[in-house]
């Protein structure tokens, strides 16, 4: 119950230093204004949709590049 609710959804203080950088989207808002840009972004994570971009995600992974770096290193 209180995982699907919209009311009990509120934030620590802590997310109040990012409101003047990324003001209140979804990160940083709770409430009715948590729960409306939720689910308006949800159908863009869908699997189907990820999927078709994974390859990217693969090509360009901070894991990929950093291991690249490493073999050059150990290479020397």
């Amino acid at each position: 119950m209180i995982m699907n609710s919209k009311n009990h959804i509120t934030k620590s203080v802590d997310y109040n230093i990012l409101h003047p950088w990324l003001g209140q989207g979804l990160l940083t808002s709770t409430g009715s204004k948590w729960f409306t840009r939720r689910r308006q972004l949800t159908p863009a994570f869908h699997f189907g949709i990820i999927d078709q971009y994974i390859e990217v995600f693969n090509r360009n992974a901070l894991v990929s590049r950093i291991d690249g770096y490493i073999d050059i290193w150990i290479d020397r």
